[in-house]
C-alpha cells in the first residue's frame, strides 16, 4: 500500500513543523534547565567546601575539645600538629553527645564540655524549648546546635556544613 503524495506532503510538513519547534523552543528550554541546574551545583560545592569561609582551630580549642570528648588517641583530628576545621570535629561531637546515656543529655553536661563555646540560646517557645549556639572557631559560621526540652534535656544537635 502506497501513500499518496498529499498524505507524504503533509506528513513531510509536519515533520519540518516539529523540527524547527524542537530547535526554536525545546532545545533552548533545555539549554537553560541545564545551565541552572549546573550553576546549582557550583553554588553547592562551594558553599559546603567549609576551608573556603572559615580558617582552621586554634591548637588549643583541638586540644580542648579531644580531651573533653575522649577522643585524643582515637582521633586522626587529635595528632599533633593536625591542622583541623571546625567541620571535621562535628561528626565526633555528634557521636560523642548521641552515645550517652539518656539521664546524662542534659543542658548541664554540654556546658560542661562546650561552655567554652556557647555564643547563645534562644528564648525557649511557648512549649518551654530552646536552643542553644555552640560555635569552636568563633566566627559564626559553622555552629552546633543543641535542642533542649523545658526539662534541659537535648533531644536534637545539628552540626553541618551545609545543605538541608
Amino acid at each position: 500500500m502506497r501513500l499518496s503524495k498529499k498524505v507524504t506532503t503533509i506528513f513531510g510538513i509536519a515533520l519540518v513543523v516539529i523540527v524547527v519547534l524542537l530547535y526554536v523552543y525545546v532545545l533552548p528550554f533545555v539549554n537553560k534547565v541545564n545551565q541552572g541546574l549546573n550553576a546549582y551545583e557550583t553554588r553547592v560545592a562551594y558553599r559546603d567546601n567549609y576551608k573556603l569561609h572559615t580558617t582552621p582551630l586554634p591548637k588549643n580549642v583541638v586540644d580542648d575539645i579531644c580531651s573533653k570528648l575522649e577522643i585524643k588517641t582515637s582521633s586522626e583530628n587529635c595528632k599533633p600538629n593536625a591542622v583541623v576545621y571546625a567541620p571535621e570535629l562535628f561528626d565526633e561531637i555528634k557521636v560523642y553527645f548521641r552515645d550517652l546515656p539518656n539521664q546524662d543529655k542534659t543542658y548541664d553536661i554540654v556546658q560542661d564540655k562546650l561552655g567554652t563555646y556557647l555564643v547563645y540560646c534562644e528564648n525557649p517557645d511557648s512549649d518551654g524549648n530552646y536552643v542553644c549556639h555552640y560555635d569552636l572557631r568563633g566566627d559564626d559560621v559553622y555552629p552546633v546546635a543543641f535542642f533542649f526540652n523545658k526539662a534541659g534535656f537535648y533531644y536534637r544537635i545539628i552540626a553541618n556544613i551545609g545543605g538541608s
